[in-house]
């Protein structure tokens, strides 16, 4: 969700059909998919007892590694060819990509930044 939103800030050709299609069909759906995997989450963690929260953070941040370490050869090879099919700015993203993801984490796993270990950055070559 948080992709499309960039894109749609950064693209320089904008084709209405799609963009309604996204804003309309895509983003909503998305919306509330995403919002009912947190109300799960946010019911779990907080039944949870300070131990078993441990462990989840801990669960959850190694799977979230893992899947990011995938994910990154294909977001790079996405932005570039988004950069030359409609001419988004990319040389910021990494950046924003990686603060997004750890405000993201922070707030899943109710911990401040300053808690989470270091990343697997977006730039990083798995």
């Amino acid at each position: 969700m948080a992709l499309l939103f960039i894109n749609s800030r950064t693209s320089k050709i904008n084709d209405p059909d799609s963009a309604k299609f996204a804003a309309e069909t895509i983003l909503p759906d998305e919306a509330v998919h995403r919002l009912g995997v947190v109300d799960w989450w946010q019911r779990k963690f907080d039944q949870a007892s300070p131990a078993e929260k441990e462990d989840l953070i801990a669960q959850v941040i190694e799977a979230d590694e893992e899947g990011q370490r995938r994910r990154n050869p294909y977001l790079r090879d996405h932005w570039q060819l988004s950069q030359k099919a409609i001419g988004i700015e990319i040389n910021h993203l990494p950046v924003l990509y990686d603060a997004w993801r750890r405000e993201v984490l922070s707030y899943f796993l109710d911990i401040p930044i300053s808690r989470l270990p270091k990343l697997v950055s977006v730039n990083d070559l798995c």
